[in-house]
C-alpha cells in the first residue's frame, strides 16, 4: 500500500469504533472505519486517507495551515514534530487490538 510516508505491506485490517480526536474534542467520536494494520517503523501513529478524512468531515486547510473538524480549528504540526511528541497527544487514548480481531493476520 502506497502512502505519503512510504510503501507499507498491511498485515490485515481491523474495524475501529468510536475514533476520538482529543485535540479537537474529547467527547466527540467518529463512528468507525476499517483500518489496515502495519508492523513496520513509521514516524506516524496513524495515516488517515482521503476517503476517511472526507467521510469524517475533516478539512485540511493548507493555505491557512490549520485542520478543521466539527467547527474547531487547530494548527497543523510542523514537519519536525517528533513521534515522541505524539505520545502527549494520544496519552489519554489507548487502543488494544487483540490479534484475533485482525483479519488476514498471517
Amino acid at each position: 500500500m502506497q502512502t505519503m510516508a512510504r510503501t507499507f505491506m498491511p498485515m490485515g485490517y481491523v474495524k475501529v469504533k468510536d475514533i476520538r480526536l482529543p485535540e479537537f474534542d474529547r467527547h466527540l467520536a467518529i463512528d468507525g472505519d476499517m483500518c489496515y494494520v502495519f508492523d513496520a517503523p513509521c514516524r506516524y501513529q496513524m495515516i488517515a486517507g482521503r476517503n476517511f478524512l472526507r467521510r469524517a468531515g475533516i478539512d485540511l486547510k493548507f493555505v491557512e495551515n490549520h485542520i478543521t473538524w466539527m467547527g474547531k480549528s487547530i494548527p497543523m504540526k510542523s514537519s519536525d514534530f517528533a513521534p515522541a511528541d505524539y505520545n502527549a497527544v494520544f496519552d489519554d487514548i489507548a487502543y488494544w487490538i487483540d490479534e484475533d480481531e485482525i483479519v488476514g493476520l498471517r
